[in-house]
């Protein structure tokens, strides 16, 4: 964990997130994707935190794009494996994995945001079979007391925020909520500023699940609703720019009083001055030197970059 303290609280914490890694060119995933690397990969450049969507398809519960414009459920994923064009992954094999990861990095913290198509007992059911409910953090992580140690110590070193699978509000212990922290409107083609995302199933501000608790937390979703770059449009340097993600950070911490905890990018390796690894390294540093009572001298930009590779670009993979 770069620049990262066990004594630091997990409301003062800056996180690099992955939008959409099942759909990356490693994965081999041609029909929009929207990252270079699968989840694992992601994980070992320093990315610990996944946005993924969960749906129905034949029969069994996968991560996957929808197809289905309507959202009728039980929905259905794309799947165009005989194109080679995309290839929905089974949430089982997810969750497999992720136990893995957890148990060979028992000092790092994993963040999941889902988009959730299925009744979350479902969800839960499947967390329980490959043994991950014990490394849930129960505990509402807005408030100031939990810090990067506790979680550690208390081997609940996942977080796990879903939405209420689109009108059933089922509430599952481990299994935290988007109205437990404030969200950014997605799709940069409509939204360059700090929008509020405010859909039905979060509360007002400072109107949590855990009655009055201040919400502290704040996701900044800078991402296109398609991947897809044309001749003449920007780059992922241009769109995942150190200095665009700051200025629309420093913009939010304006509106909302919130500074940006986790920012969800696509291509998360990409992007001029470092890109969003830069911007989270320098908010966690500052973070680390007033919770260690050092000096914060500044710091050429460079040292902040986080050590991602750019050895393997997706026309090659």
């Amino acid at each position: 964990m770069n620049f990262l303290s066990r004594q630091t609280p997990f409301v003062n914490t800056t996180w690099v997130v992955a939008h959409h890694p099942f759909a990356s060119w490693e994965s081999n995933w041609r029909l929009n994707p929207q990252q270079t690397f699968k989840l694992e990969t992601l994980f070992a450049k320093g990315v610990r935190g996944f946005m993924i969507d969960i749906h129905y398809h034949e029969g069994d519960i996968y991560i996957c794009h929808e197809h289905n414009a309507q959202k009728q459920r039980p929905g259905n994923c794309w799947d165009t494996k005989w194109l080679m064009l995309a290839s929905p992954v089974k949430l089982d094999s997810l969750l497999a994995n992720l136990y893995n990861l957890i148990i060979k990095n028992p000092d790092d913290i994993i963040m999941l945001f889902l988009e959730c198509y299925v009744p979350m007992q479902e969800v839960a059911a499947l967390f329980a079979q490959n043994n991950l409910t014990q490394f849930l953090l129960k505990t509402n992580p807005n408030t100031p007391h939990i810090t990067i140690g506790d979680m550690l110590t208390n081997n609940t070193p996942l977080i796990v925020f879903s939405d209420y699978a689109h009108g059933r509000q089922e509430l599952i212990e481990g299994m935290l909520y988007t109205k437990n922290y404030r969200e950014s409107k997605y799709n940069l083609a409509e939204y360059q500023g700090c929008e509020d995302r405010g859909e039905m199933s979060r509360t007002k501000y400072n109107e949590g699940t855990y009655g009055s608790q201040v919400i502290n937390l704040f996701l900044l979703n800078h991402f296109y609703q398609t991947s897809i770059t044309f001749p003449g449009t920007l780059t992922y340097d241009e769109i995942n720019n150190y200095n665009h993600i700051k200025d629309r950070s420093v913009k939010c911490q304006k509106e909302f009083s919130l500074f940006p905890n986790f920012i969800a990018v696509d291509y998360v390796e990409q992007g001029n001055w470092g890109g969003v690894f830069a911007f989270v390294n320098e908010q966690n540093y500052k973070t680390l030197c007033a919770f260690t009572n050092n000096d914060c001298t500044s710091v050429h930009l460079d040292s902040l970059v986080g050590k991602i590779s750019n050895d393997h670009h997706h026309d090659e993979l």
